[in-house]
This record gives C-alpha cells, sequence and structure tokens, in this order.
C-alpha cells in the first residue's frame, strides 16, 4: 500500500498542501533506460544538495568513477533544474574533471546536456558548456558552446573543423544540446548536432579518429588562457544532466534521451 507524508502550510489565512513521498519512498527512476548505459562514461545528474568546491563532490553517475570539482566563486546546485536540481552557473567558476581513459572518443563521441542561458555572450566571448581543451587551440580534443548569433558551435579534434548549428538558442529557457561524432561515417556526415532531441544539423569532420589529449575536462567553461586578455568563457545560467558517451548515438536514441529528461 502506497502511503503518503501531507504537510500543511497556512499562511496569510490560505493554506497550501504539498505532498511529499514517505521517508522509505523508492528512489527516482534510472533516467539512462534502455540502451542509454551503453558507453556511458560521465553522467552529471547535479543533485547534490550543494557544491562547495570539495574535491568530487560533484557525483558521476555512470560508474567510471569521474567526479567533479568545482573551481571558482558563486556556482552551486539550485532546485527546478530539468529533473530534480540543477548546477546554477555564476559566470566566474566551472566544474573540472580530471583527464581519463574513458573520456576520449576514439571513433565515436556522444556530448549532451540542457542548459538554461540567463545571459549570453556576457562580454567573455563564446558560452563554454562542455569543453576538454587546455587553451584555444591547443589540446582541443572537444568543446561544445554557444557562441555567435547565439547559435551551438562545436570543436571536434582542434579547431580546423569548427562548425555552428541552424537554431538560436534563447535566453531564460530550458534547451537541450547533443553532439554526436561518428568516425565510422563518411567524412561529409561524421558530425551532428540535435537541439531538444531534434536533428538541428549534420557537418563535415576530416578527423575519422580523435586525438587522446590529457586536457582537463570542464563543465561550464572553456579556457582560454593564452587570449588577451586570458579569459575561461564562462557559462553564466544552469546546467543540467551532463552525459557523455563514448560512442555515437542513433537518432532514436537521442530522442529517447530527450524524452527521459525533458521537463
Amino acid at each position: 500500500m502506497t502511503r503518503w507524508l501531507v504537510i500543511v502550510a497556512i499562511t496569510a489565512g490560505c493554506g497550501n498542501v504539498k505532498e511529499l513521498p514517505p521517508p522509505d519512498a523508492p528512489p527516482p527512476p534510472d533516467l539512462l533506460t534502455g540502451t542509454l548505459r551503453n558507453g556511458c562514461v560521465l553522467a552529471l545528474h547535479m543533485d547534490e544538495a550543494s557544491w562547495s568546491g570539495a574535491s568530487g563532490e560533484v557525483k558521476d553517475d555512470c560508474g567510471n568513477d569521474n567526479p567533479g570539482t568545482v573551481v571558482g566563486q558563486g556556482t552551486t546546485t539550485v532546485a527546478g533544474g530539468v529533473r530534480g536540481r540543477a548546477g546554477s552557473f555564476s559566470g566566474n567558476a566551472c566544474i573540472e574533471i580530471p583527464d581519463a581513459a574513458a573520456l576520449h572518443g576514439a571513433a565515436g563521441l556522444t556530448l549532451s546536456a540542457w542548459i538554461f542561458p540567463t545571459k549570453l555572450n556576457n562580454g567573455d566571448g563564446a558560452n563554454g558548456v562542455i569543453s576538454k581543451r587546455t587553451a584555444a587551440g591547443n589540446e582541443a580534443e572537444y568543446s561544445v558552446m554557444v557562441w555567435t548569433d547565439n547559435r551551438v558551435w562545436v570543436d571536434l579534434d582542434g579547431e580546423a573543423d569548427r562548425f555552428e548549428g541552424v537554431k538560436t538558442i534563447t535566453e531564460g529557457a530550458w534547451q537541450q544540446l547533443t553532439v554526436v561524432y561518428d568516425g565510422a561515417r563518411t567524412a561529409t556526415q561524421r558530425a551532428r548536432v540535435y537541439v531538444n532531441g531534434a536533428l538541428d544539423v549534420t557537418k563535415a569532420e576530416t578527423s575519422a579518429t580523435l586525438t587522446a589529449y590529457k586536457s582537463t575536462l570542464h563543465i561550464g567553461c572553456m579556457p582560454a588562457p593564452t587570449a588577451s586578455p586570458p579569459t575561461q568563457q564562462n557559462f553564466l545560467g544552469e546546467i543540467d544532466e551532463v552525459v557523455i558517451w563514448n560512442r555515437a548515438l542513433g537518432d532514436a536514441e537521442i530522442a529517447q534521451w530527450y524524452a527521459n529528461t525533458r521537463p
């Protein structure tokens, strides 16, 4: 028999009723259903109660022991994510995850994140969402950002083939960005961008495999220390449900991931 704990709060002469599950309620369902667990190398649900900068406090749900650490000030978790809580990024901090063998895409890679930008192009150049590089053009394995014209921009295996999406990303709304690299395809079909589970654009990528660099993985920024002036190209807003797979997801899987996580 299902039991519920009912809490009644009385304020200013009116009653607000909020139903909460009992303390022994089962955990929320696994979002990585079906084949979505296959090849998962990083899953940050951002559901921690808060972040303080403690080492490894941003938990990885894929079982590969790739936790993250908040570096900088003013970034923690908040209620109201697409599922549970979300990471709130102040524009002055980001999450760092040390390099690991599992984080290299080799011949297949999928990057996905939900974003809620509060201000785009805030004077810091690109708005970094997911980035594995040490500087612009230096050990740049892969990067996903929102940049010129408020579109999704992607770097794969360096920055020579940088490309942009078509759809405009808006401030003040949740949007899911997914980038797929498939080295097994012909060069003109290797890179795809999806917005909210739907294909946005297909682009060419010359590399049949991605070079495995030892650069740190960043969530919420894209380091550019050699720029003038140096910058982190931070994201300002909220990020949730960041997942990396070391394989190329198909259209049906991307649509399923969107359906599993949409608010």
